[in-house]
């Protein structure tokens, strides 16, 4: 089955309240990241891959197009290596065009009021099949 993929973001940016503590172009608390899936067959399971650094609970808001990602941000390891993340992003949730992924630092019980978690994503890319286009037909 064909597939494509999307780069969505290949800067580093740093999410969180505390602008000086981590490299990346920091972002603050939430940002929107815009990209488009072109021939997308959206009935199919999407990957999504990226890298993380320093993230220290699960409460920080990771979404789709309004749909959370199964098993949100993953906790680091150690807050001095990146961590390489796969992520399965289910059927219908990507279209063709106008898809948005959110990601927002939230505090340790998932508030914005708090001192929220500080972490850098990088490299987010995602995978994708689409739709098997038929080429033209041929003479003899």
């Amino acid at each position: 089955m064909p597939a494509d993929f999307t780069v969505i973001m290949k800067v580093r940016h740093h999410f969180g309240d505390n602008e000086d503590s981590l490299l990346g172009a920091f972002v603050g608390r939430d940002r929107d990241f815009p990209f488009d899936c072109p021939d997308i067959d959206a009935g199919q399971d999407a990957v999504l891959m990226f890298q993380s650094l320093n993230i220290d609970h699960d409460k920080n808001n990771f979404e789709v197009n309004h749909e959370t990602i199964s098993g949100g941000l993953p906790i680091s390891r150690s807050s001095d290596d990146w961590t390489g993340n796969v992520m399965l992003i289910r059927p219908n949730v990507l279209r063709a065009t106008g898809n948005v992924l959110h990601i927002g630092a939230r505090d340790d019980r998932g508030s914005i009021l708090g001192n929220v978690d500080d972490f850098v994503i990088d490299n987010m890319v995602v995978m994708y099949k689409t739709r098997e286009r038929l080429g033209p037909i041929l003479s003899g």
